[in-house]
């Protein structure tokens, strides 16, 4: 196997000394190259051929004129670098954010960074290197609740993503900027989830919340 050619964007220092040393312990002989914000990532990608990328979601405020958050960064890895296996790590668990990532990216590893220890690193690169991929417990979960919730009840992803944004609290203009539908849609929506619940639609996130789907 040739030396692996890695990417670490990640901003905190220990975060990345984990994925450098595991990295490492992997292939003693990989080239490593480190962003702490997205303008030097950015330049990277645009310079550099990677086979494995660790993405950080949250890098603060952007530097870029061009990529504002960390899953930009992956999708930009994925358009550069044919057959990259990326690896997305977030401390938060918001179900949107998730599923958002592995909707819009399908990363090779999803991770909540409070599921796994840095020794677990070693395991899930060589796992994702065999082309595994995978999820740790927490994104398996919300995973689990969204196949659930789409199989049970008959409804596509896009119920599931609108029941969480009202979940949030999103208003019917908010909820047509954030799907780029109609009005006239968005009730469209709210109504078959209604019927699959068999509830009326003030009670729909009410619902979903007792049947523990979001």
């Amino acid at each position: 196997m040739k030396d692996l050619s890695v990417l670490i964007i990640e901003d905190h220092p220990l975060i990345t000394e984990a994925y450098e040393l595991y990295t490492l312990d992997f292939d003693e002989n990989a080239k490593i190259r480190m962003a702490a914000d997205i303008k030097t990532a950015e330049h990277l990608i645009n310079n550099y051929e990677f086979d494995l990328a660790f993405c950080d979601v949250q890098l603060g405020i952007s530097n870029s004129e061009n990529v504002q958050t960390g899953v930009e960064l992956a999708e930009l890895l994925k358009a550069r670098n044919a057959g990259v296996k990326i690896i997305i790590g977030t401390s938060i668990d918001d179900m949107y954010l998730i599923m958002g990532i592995k909707e819009r990216v399908d990363p090779d590893a999803l991770l909540i960074k409070n599921d796994y220890r840095g020794r677990d690193l070693k395991a899930i690169i060589t796992a994702i290197m065999n082309n595994e991929k995978f999820y740790s417990i927490t994104v398996t979960k919300l995973i689990t609740k969204r196949d659930q919730f789409t199989d049970q009840y008959m409804l596509e992803l896009k119920h599931f993503n609108l029941l969480l944004c009202m979940k949030f609290g999103y208003s019917n203009i908010k909820l047509e900027h954030t799907f780029n539908i109609s009005n006239k849609t968005v009730l469209n929506w709210k109504n078959k989830i209604a019927d699959a619940f068999d509830v009326s639609i003030k009670d729909i996130v009410e619902e979903a919340q007792r049947l523990q789907y979001i």
